[in-house]
């Protein structure tokens, strides 16, 4: 007995095609937007940390006036044949804290720059207000100790050191304090310590200039030292405290 199957059934398949519309821009029509701002690029903290950006390294005659190497009161000074900045601390303002010099093959010697800030809870205004208001004079004995006690110019006149003498004295056109002695390391030293802000203004604060090394290679550059820091012109040369 024959089998009634059900009629065919037609399927018809359709394809769908979805249009993307983009925008052809022409680039011969000038917009009106405005354009992006180029900013300089600033490298991540942890890039060679407390490096102003400066190449070749400090030799002969450096202006210290203009950041980044913007150093107190020093508008410039000729650093000794030889002797290139080894290393560079930054925390001043608006420049470095610190510059040291170096002579290759010299070790432990150093020309320095250094600006010692105000320390907190030690206000020595009226100090150095005093000492250098006073006609130039030798720093000795009692008045030495004083200094030293409250530390001022820490760096020039360390406490733990032996003065050899201690004075001050006026330096092209600035009053500042030159000393010269041997610290409790062994090692000598010779340099000028100033105000970094003009007498009268609360609080201000101490900076020196030195060179230390051991005895042999200080004895052999303290000339050519003595010639370099005589060599500074003061951002304000009419100075004189």
């Amino acid at each position: 007995m024959p089998i009634d199957l059900p009629p065919p059934i037609k399927i018809e398949l359709q394809r769908s095609i979805t249009e993307i519309p983009f925008l052809i821009s022409d680039a011969s029509r000038k917009t009106k937007e405005p354009k992006l701002k180029q900013f300089p690029y600033v490298p991540p903290l942890d890039s060679k940390p407390n490096r102003p950006k400066y190449d070749p390294p400090l030799r002969g005659l450096v202006h210290f006036s203009k950041v980044p190497l913007a150093f107190p009161e020093i508008a410039s000074m000729r650093i000794p044949n030889g002797w290139t900045e080894e290393n560079v601390i930054q925390g001043g303002a608006p420049g470095p804290k610190m510059h040291w010099f170096t002579r290759k093959g010299d070790d432990w010697s150093g020309l320095i720059l250094d600006y010692r800030g105000v320390e907190p809870g030690n206000d020595i205004t009226k100090e150095l207000n005093d000492l250098f208001a006073a006609p130039p004079h030798e720093i000795k004995d009692q008045e030495l100790k004083f200094l030293q006690e409250r530390r001022v110019a820490a760096r020039g006149l360390p406490d733990s050191a032996k003065i050899k003498f201690a004075r001050t004295i006026d330096w092209n056109g600035k009053r500042v304090i030159e000393s010269q002695g041997i610290e409790d390391d062994g090692n000598h030293f010779y340099g000028i310590t100033y105000a970094t802000t003009r007498l009268g203004n609360a609080p201000i604060a101490d900076t020196t200039i030195k060179f230390q090394a051991k005895e042999a290679i200080f004895l052999k550059y303290l000339p050519a030292m003595k010639k370099s820091m005589r060599s500074i012109k003061w951002t304000d040369s009419k100075k004189t405290n």
